[in-house]
């Protein structure tokens, strides 16, 4: 029998008044081996960045998203679902984003995600 990989992010998702997670559209401007700058449809947050857990990369194979953090729990460096290989997502290419936090404020990031809007 198949191991069940379950994704659980760290913290606590932003929500809207009716309890959904509130998502961003946004579009990677700049992207390098440790960093990926995204360009926001935000009313105040214009430009953020993806680093360490939150860096983001995608399977081709089974078309998935693979964020840092699950290399760091896996201790593997491709995709945790079908061990394939998997590509940094780069300059042009479409996310949507949602921002988190822990519940006692110690941190907060935004974490993104493949998305064609």
């Amino acid at each position: 029998m198949a191991e069940v990989l379950r994704r659980k992010l760290p913290g606590v998702a932003l929500k809207t008044n009716a309890g959904e997670v509130e998502f961003y559209n946004g579009r990677i401007i700049y992207a390098s081996e440790r960093v990926q700058w995204v360009q926001m449809k935000h009313p105040l947050h214009k430009l953020v960045y993806l680093m360490g857990e939150t860096f983001l990369y995608w399977c081709e194979r089974c078309k998935c998203d693979v964020w840092e953090q699950e290399f760091i729990i896996n201790h593997f460096r491709g995709c945790p679902f079908c061990r394939g290989p998997v590509k940094i997502m780069g300059e042009g290419e479409k996310v949507r984003l949602h921002f988190r936090f822990a519940p006692d404020t110690s941190w907060s990031q935004w974490w993104a995600q493949r998305y064609e809007w």
